[in-house]
This record gives C-alpha cells, sequence and structure tokens, in this order.
C-alpha cells in the first residue's frame, strides 16, 4: 500500500468564497466514488471480482505495467451507470509529492509548502471531506506559487504540467484558482 494525493482545484467566485472547479470527481450517493456496485463484491465497470482490485478504491489491479506501477480505475462511471467526472490531478509520484509538500519526497528550498495546513476559508466540500483521521499532510497552492516553480525540469511529470494549465484555463487572475490537497497512506 501507498500513499495517495487527495486533489482538488477550488475558484474564489465573484461572491469571494471558494468553490470546488467544474470537472472534479464528485462522489455519487450510489458508490460514494468508488465506483464499486451497492453489495462490494463486483467492480461497477470492468465486473471483476474486488479481490482483483486495490481496497476501498476500485482500481484495477490489471492496468499495473512496467511503465505505468500505479493502478488506475476502471472507468469514470459507477455502478449504476451514473457517470463520474474527471479530477485535475491523479497519479502516485513520490517526487511529486516531495516538490509540493515534503511527502514521501524531497522538498524544494524556496518552493515546498510543508505543514501549511487547509486554507482557511475552503470550499464547503473540501471542508467536509478533508477531516478524515487517515489523511495528513493537508496544503494548498494558488495557481500563482504553482507557476512559479520551473516544472519543465521533469519531463516525466506532463499530467501535472497539464493540471497547471487547466487550472490557467479557469483563472481571471492567478490569485482566484487554488489547488487543495493531502495525502492518505
Amino acid at each position: 500500500m501507498g500513499c495517495d494525493i487527495h486533489f482538488y482545484v477550488e475558484v474564489l467566485s465573484p461572491k469571494g468564497e471558494w468553490t470546488l472547479a467544474p470537472g472534479q470527481l464528485a462522489p455519487c450517493d450510489h458508490c460514494g466514488g468508488t465506483m464499486l456496485d451497492p453489495d462490494n463484491k463486483y467492480c461497477g465497470n470492468c465486473k471483476k471480482e474486488l479481490s482483483e482490485h486495490e481496497p476501498t478504491t476500485g482500481k484495477c489491479w490489471f492496468d499495473f505495467t512496467k511503465l505505468n506501477p500505479v493502478p488506475q480505475p476502471c472507468a469514470y462511471s459507477c455502478g449504476d451507470g451514473t457517470q463520474l467526472n474527471e479530477i485535475f490531478y491523479r497519479g502516485r509520484d513520490y517526487e511529486l509529492f516531495g516538490i509540493l509538500s515534503g511527502v514521501r519526497g524531497d522538498a524544494v528550498e524556496g518552493f515546498t509548502q510543508e505543514n501549511r495546513g487547509m486554507p482557511l476559508d475552503p470550499s464547503p466540500v473540501l471542508a467536509r471531506d478533508a477531516l478524515s483521521p487517515d489523511y495528513h499532510s493537508h496544503t494548498w497552492y494558488t495557481l500563482k506559487e504553482l507557476q512559479a516553480h520551473d516544472w519543465t525540469r521533469y519531463e516525466y511529470m506532463a499530467s501535472f504540467r497539464s493540471t497547471i494549465n487547466q487550472m490557467q484555463d479557469l483563472a481571471h487572475d492567478h490569485e482566484d484558482v487554488r489547488a487543495v490537497f493531502w495525502y492518505d497512506n
């Protein structure tokens, strides 16, 4: 079992309130975002038994390859057919975790925000979802802060650079979009 990131993007509304940006995984009432069938016996997409999936996440062990050693969810649809939306960043990259928050990797002096905690004014969804005792190392960055780092130094971090570009598409200015995230083991 490894360390996973729970990564969300928030946008500042015209009313001055942070809200979850569109296009993120919003767990449905049916499966709680696990994509598992209601009796928790079979995957909601590939129909394989859960013994062939990572516990509690629905990630299919059969997606493992030498190039992609982290299992991925089988699909973005729930067992009842409810379509779930994509999230901004999904992955297990310990070097990235270290850069962002000093978790499981080396921090970058002058950039890494270790022990920053949750923002004081998170969206209600994140305020509720971040409370699990299994979660740790909560932190956040504005788009401006993320863009201050030279991500091109890490050729293989294309998916995270893509997330930063997606955040840019949401921004009116670089302070009205932020990433909020934490980890679990």
